[in-house]
């Protein structure tokens, strides 16, 4: 089955399988988000280092991961903290340039692809949140 976006009906999707999140790479819009671990499973790797695997659950049915533990060099709850705040930084700009919701939560996939794709790392978080939102205003 090959997923589409709803949105502009691109088949150029990203999935991430360590954390169940799916976004279009054309538009930013979030197809899945969080979805469920069916099962999990923890496995020690040869070089000393352990791996996460199992399998997400979502509406479309079971896809089967596997992630290496620390993925990128940001553990969950540091990404997840750096999305919060990014998110929060996003909605201040765009209420300052009154910007509707629709293009905020736009912005705000394209600055949670650009964190699953290490595009912050070296990069200013103010310079990453000014190019989301222009983007989504695009």
């Amino acid at each position: 089955m090959v997923l589409m976006c709803p949105r502009c009906k691109s088949t150029e999707l990203v999935h991430d399988g360590a954390r169940g999140d799916t976004v279009c790479t054309v538009c930013g819009c979030v197809l899945e988000e969080n979805s469920i671990v069916a099962e999990v499973e923890f496995v020690g790797n040869a070089n000393g280092t352990s791996a996460v695997v199992g399998q997400h659950m979502n509406v479309a049915g079971p896809r089967t991961y596997a992630a290496t533990s620390g993925v990128s060099g940001l553990s969950r709850d540091s990404r997840e903290k750096t999305i919060a705040t990014g998110n929060q930084k996003i909605s201040q700009v765009a209420a300052a340039l009154s910007i509707n919701h629709a293009v905020v939560e736009n912005a705000q996939g394209w600055f949670r692809l650009a964190l699953q794709h290490n595009f912050l790392q070296g990069r200013s978080t103010e310079h990453v949140i000014s190019a989301c939102l222009y983007i989504a205003c695009r």
